[in-house]
C-alpha cells in the first residue's frame, strides 16, 4: 500500500478536525474553572516534571522549586521597584515596596521549613547537574576550567 502526499495530508487534516471539536468541549469545560482568579495551575508537562523530582528526591524537590521560584519572584519585583524608583511614580513604588516586602516574606518562611528527606540526594543531583552546566558554557564561551589550576 502506497500512500501520497495528498492523501497523507487529507488524513492529518481529518484527525486535527476530528480532535478540534473535542479540544473545544474540553475548553468548554475549563474555562469557568481557568477564569477563576484563585486557579492555580502549572503546564501540564511542568507537573509531570515536578512530579518525577517529587518521587526520586522527596519533598526537598518542592521545598527548592518554592524558594527557587520566590526568589526569582522577588528579583523581578526589585528590578521593576528599581525602575518605578527612577520614573518618580510614588504609588506604584510603595505597592511594588509592599508586595517585594511580602515575597521576602514568604522566602523567609518556606526557607525554614524542613523536609522530610531527599537534601543529600537533591544536593548531588544539583552538584552533577550544574557541574556539568557550567562545564558545557564555559566549553561553549572558549574557556579551560583547568587554566590557571594547580596540576
Amino acid at each position: 500500500m502506497t500512500f501520497s502526499s495528498d492523501s497523507v495530508d487529507g488524513f492529518l487534516k481529518a484527525v486535527r478536525e476530528a480532535k478540534a471539536s473535542k479540544r473545544q468541549a474540553v475548553d468548554a469545560g475549563l474555562s469557568d474553572q481557568l477564569s477563576d482568579p484563585d486557579c492555580i495551575g502549572v503546564p501540564a508537562n511542568f507537573s509531570r516534571s515536578v512530579d518525577g523530582l517529587i518521587e526520586r528526591y522527596g519533598d526537598e524537590a518542592l521545598r527548592s522549586i518554592a524558594l527557587w521560584a520566590i526568589g526569582r519572584w522577588t528579583q523581578i519585583h526589585q528590578r521593576i521597584l528599581e525602575q518605578r524608583m527612577i520614573t518618580g511614580d510614588l504609588q506604584a513604588t510603595a505597592f511594588t515596596s509592599g508586595d517585594l516586602a511580602r515575597l521576602c516574606s514568604a522566602l523567609r518562611l518556606v526557607s525554614e521549613v524542613g523536609s522530610f528527606g531527599g537534601d543529600d540526594d537533591w544536593r548531588a543531583m544539583l552538584k552533577e547537574d550544574l557541574g556539568q552546566a557550567v562545564l558545557e558554557s564555559m566549553e561553549e564561551l572558549g574557556y579551560d576550567p583547568l587554566a590557571g589550576a594547580d596540576q
